[in-house]
């Protein structure tokens, strides 16, 4: 288990589709690093819940390529290859691109406000050196733009490819101080790309919100290609 954040104790309604939420959004927020073991028990454990739902929780994220069964019966969070993470680059410039194109001509003043919060309290937990939070509201932010593109099997196919990232999105939030500042000055702040790309998305302006995801995805993909080691390199 990674950083100061815990997984969420689970109230008693809907608990299988509670544990397999909280569960997948600490993956996608890079809670369990690639090859992090994990138990079933230890995590029914720390929700205080039954074995089962969590074990049917980790199955279904088995099934999408999110962990992988160990012969230890345990579970893991895969490693990358390098041919996998071009593939997950390419998918996502097309199908987020295209999200946030619909998404543009869909955009209204309360979304927008959302935006605000939401990259407001990211750069928060950013600079608390909380990079598990601080990823939590990047992806409100990413989703709550994808949604307005009213397309629910899209958002689906973003959420997969998010689902395979998300062990890796934190590494960069991990750098030494000068290293990370560097790495999100690209991304933060008033001249930060998410900036410019919520200003796009408030004018409609579909070309230039495209362009601006567009280089939020290819800056981070070329932090990975030169700083992080893949299982294959």
């Amino acid at each position: 288990m990674l950083d100061n954040r815990k997984l969420r104790k689970i109230k008693s309604e809907s608990v299988k589709e509670r544990v397999y939420a909280e569960l997948r959004l600490a993956i996608m927020t890079g809670m369990f690093a690639p090859g992090k073991t994990i138990t079933i028990r230890a995590l029914a454990e720390q929700m205080e819940v039954g074995v089962m739902p969590v074990r049917e929780s980790v199955q279904r994220l088995v099934a999408e390529g999110a962990l992988i069964i160990l012969q230890s019966r345990s579970v893991a969070v895969p490693y990358l290859t390098c041919s996998e993470f071009e593939d997950i680059y390419e998918l996502r410039i097309r199908l987020e691109g295209m999200a946030v194109e619909n998404a543009a001509n869909n955009m209204t003043d309360e979304v927008i406000t959302k935006l605000l919060d939401y990259q407001e309290k990211g750069e928060f937990f950013s600079q608390q050196n909380d990079p598990v939070r601080s990823l939590e509201y990047n992806i409100k932010l990413h989703f709550t733009i994808y949604e307005q593109a009213q397309s629910p099997y899209l958002t689906k196919f973003i959420e997969a490819l998010w689902l395979k990232m998300g062990p890796l999105m934190v590494i960069p939030m991990r750098l030494p101080i000068e290293a990370r500042e560097k790495y999100l000055s690209k991304f933060e702040g008033e001249s930060g790309y998410h900036s410019a790309l919520i200003n796009a998305l408030k004018e409609n302006n579909t070309a230039v919100s495209s362009n601006i995801l567009n280089s939020i995805i290819s800056s981070a993909a070329d932090w990975y290609r030169e700083n992080y080691a893949f299982s294959d390199k």
